[in-house]
Formats: structure tokens, C-alpha cells, sequence
């Protein structure tokens, strides 16, 4: 039994440090890109869309006098 679990136990082993190692390689480059975008990027927004309305949004405030 132990001979059989051993190999199934290092395969799950390597696959989780493998993606350990993805995400220690991939997750500086995405914090790069958003710093990039969110601070180089925005100076040419314009934001000259229209505003955004809800279809059917009913607010359940009450207006009293």
C-alpha cells in the first residue's frame, strides 16, 4: 500500500509547488501591470460616457414632508 501512495503522494506534492512557483513568478508582473495602467494609463481618460441608470431599479426610500 505504502509503495503504490508514495508516487500518487510526490506527483501531488510537485504539482502543488509548481503552482506556488506560478504565482511567486506571475503574481509581481500582474502588480506591475495594474500600477502601470492606474497611474500612467488614466491621465488620458476622458470619461465622457453617459451616466449609468439601472433597467427596472425601484429605491424603496419614502419621501416625507
Amino acid at each position: 500500500m505504502d509503495i503504490v501512495l508514495l508516487p500518487v503522494m510526490f506527483v501531488g506534492w510537485l504539482l502543488v509547488q509548481l503552482f506556488a512557483l506560478g504565482l511567486g513568478v506571475f503574481s509581481p508582473n500582474i502588480h506591475t501591470v495594474r500600477l502601470h495602467f492606474v497611474e500612467w494609463m488614466m491621465q488620458f481618460y476622458e470619461g465622457s460616457g453617459l451616466p449609468f441608470e439601472a433597467f427596472g431599479f425601484k429605491p424603496n426610500k419614502v419621501e416625507v414632508e
